[in-house]
């Protein structure tokens, strides 16, 4: 039978009998039954694939004198398809008549009845093979700082950490929210919220996990054979625990991309603004330019990263220069970023518990150093630091590029790759050839080449969901030497990241669980006076990244013809 010969009433009789599953499924209360229907059921010309953002499902309100009801709306090619497809699409709906209605409206919160489908409908390994490739296609990705909202990826790893409790937790949570705490409602606070939710859930590491980290703390481009070597425990016993990370969406393994290979230097701007209206109208200027990476907003200033091709930089000033003469802003620094550090610390961390809520030692230690009282020594800051000697040898650099490489370069398989170049997943290097209509084989050779040449540098490590919840951000006015001075004494911290750029000033994200926040940002900026290091200190800043526009590494950027970076005249309004 196909969803075109279906009466709507009886899809409201499924409907009903799915909403009261599912009430017993997750735990919580059924909704009493309503004397409502659908009242239309209609489809698309095939050109349209899916209308809205959800198979363009809505709900029709009520008027006087009718009851209301909804319209399923299916694109034609979904119409001659198994009614599993409808009854996925009335799990989603499903779900979200248990959601408040300021949560219900967002279309991010239908994943979770997606979700909800995909795990408790009674569909046979062909008919899920279709769900989850529908789910990927329809589900939006977004990136927020650390972390970032892909629903099909995240949700069923994440559900497995609460010991398949997912559904039922986020319920709980998003229907005890109060409406202010979403304000303004948008797709991007509702997915920061809920990531920073799942983020937030104890997850805690055990010894040898705490082991293996601190081992890649001290190594660069490790292999598994390596950390087996280095622990002395055996191949399997680190594969089982890599393997755990991954699966507890704890461990990302990426690759460090040489934008000066690709042709590409890496800049900063600093714009002291501070008046709403300017600000926004800046950042909307600022998104215009193609090669943008991210902008960071501190109340007072503005802080912006591009990778510009190397040939177009006085260009870029130009351009730069412009907007500060039209907006009337203080003087504009361009510099080039000449390192970047990311920098975990495990000493204070307590298997099986997590971090500790003082650091009061952390804290004095900090004093004692950028006061030159050391008395300890604290190891180099592990980098990436690019080599812009590059650029003068090259006037053609070492490969030109193919569609393929961006797949690499891209954010979802540079930033957050899982540990496959540790544990070796065929089905996800598969699953990106068949996007590309390239064969497996290919692409792993592609891979390789990229690698060899040293444009992708392999095995760095992120690591996500452990409960270190507050970004202090410090943004530093100095010379380079009192700046790294600096960024090595916060490495006793859990985690900092941090740029330096080619004046010595630099900026560095410090993060520390909640309850230690308050104390930290009082006592850091109590010895910035005190040592009268000219700084600016600031908790949580906002973070716009390409959740609101395209990534630098983007093949739109590129000539594949004559193998060079694009670029598009900027005007201003």
């Amino acid at each position: 039978m196909t969803i075109s010969r279906v009466n709507t009433n009886s899809i409201w009789s499924q409907f009903r009998v799915l909403q009261k599953r599912l009430a017993t499924l997750v735990n919580i209360k059924p909704l009493p039954r309503v004397r409502d229907r659908i009242t239309q059921l209609q489809f698309v010309p095939k050109s349209l694939k899916f209308v809205g953002p959800r198979f363009g499902t809505t709900e029709i309100p009520s008027e006087e004198g009718s009851r209301g009801g909804w319209t399923v709306t299916l694109s034609e090619d979904l119409k001659v398809a198994s009614p599993h497809v409808l009854s996925w699409v009335l799990w989603r709906e499903a779900f979200l008549s248990y959601l408040v209605p300021n949560i219900r409206q967002i279309h991010e919160a239908a994943d979770l009845g997606l979700y909800a489908g995909l795990k408790f409908g009674e569909y046979n390994t062909e008919e899920k093979k279709q769900i989850f490739e529908l789910w990927a296609r329809v589900s939006p990705t977004q990136y927020h700082l650390y972390y970032n909202y892909d629903a099909p990826f995240g949700f069923p790893i994440f559900d497995q950490v609460v010991s398949d409790l997912f559904l039922h937790r986020v319920l709980f949570w998003l229907n005890s929210i109060r409406p202010s705490s979403f304000q303004p409602l948008s797709s991007s606070t509702y997915t920061a919220a809920l990531e920073r939710w799942m983020q937030e859930t104890h997850n805690p590491l055990n010894k040898t996990e705490l082991r293996i980290l601190n081992a890649l703390c001290t190594i660069d481009h490790f292999s598994q054979s390596q950390l087996a070597k280095i622990l002395n425990l055996s191949d399997s016993a680190i594969s089982q625990a890599l393997n755990r990370l991954s699966q507890r969406q704890l461990l990302r393994i990426f690759s460090f991309i040489n934008l000066p290979l690709l042709g590409l230097i890496p800049l900063e701007i600093k714009l002291q603004v501070s008046d709403m209206k300017q600000k926004r109208r800046i950042m909307t200027l600022l998104s215009k330019t193609p090669y943008i990476d991210f902008i960071i907003d501190t109340k007072q200033f503005l802080i912006s990263r591009f990778v510009i091709p190397y040939n177009r930089v006085d260009e870029f000033k130009s351009w730069i220069y412009a907007i500060r003469a039209k907006e009337n802003l203080a003087p504009i620094g361009v510099y080039k970023v000449i390192h970047q550090s990311f920098t975990w610390n495990f000493r204070t961390y307590i298997p099986e518990q997590g971090w500790p809520t003082d650091f009061s030692i952390q804290l004095n230690q900090f004093q004692s150093l950028i006061l030159g009282n050391h008395g300890f020594s604290l190891p180099p800051l592990k980098s990436h630091s690019y080599s812009y000697d590059l650029l003068k040898q090259h006037q053609t650099f070492p490969i030109k590029l193919r569609q393929e490489d961006f797949t690499y370069f891209g954010r979802s398989s540079e930033m957050f790759r899982t540990t496959e170049r540790v544990t070796p997943r065929p089905s996800q290097e598969v699953r990106k050839a068949g996007l590309l209509e390239t064969s497996h084989m290919r692409y792993r050779r592609r891979v390789q080449k990229l690698e060899k040449q040293q444009i992708g540098i392999p095995g760095n490590f992120w690591l996500q969901h452990i409960d270190l919840n507050t970004t202090i951000h410090l943004l530093i006015f100095e010379p380079k030497e009192t700046t790294e001075s600096i960024m090595r004494a916060l490495q006793l911290f859990p985690l900092i990241s941090g740029r330096i750029v080619e004046n010595g000033n630099g900026h560095v994200h410090i993060c520390v669980p909640n309850q230690s926040a308050v104390d930290t940002l009082s006592t850091m900026r109590e010895t910035i006076i005190e040592m009268g290091l000219n700084a600016h200190i600031s908790i949580n800043p906002a973070w716009q990244t390409l959740t609101d526009f395209e990534p630098p590494l983007n093949s739109s950027n590129y000539d594949f013809i004559n193998g060079k970076w694009k670029w598009g005249p900027h005007t201003l309004p």
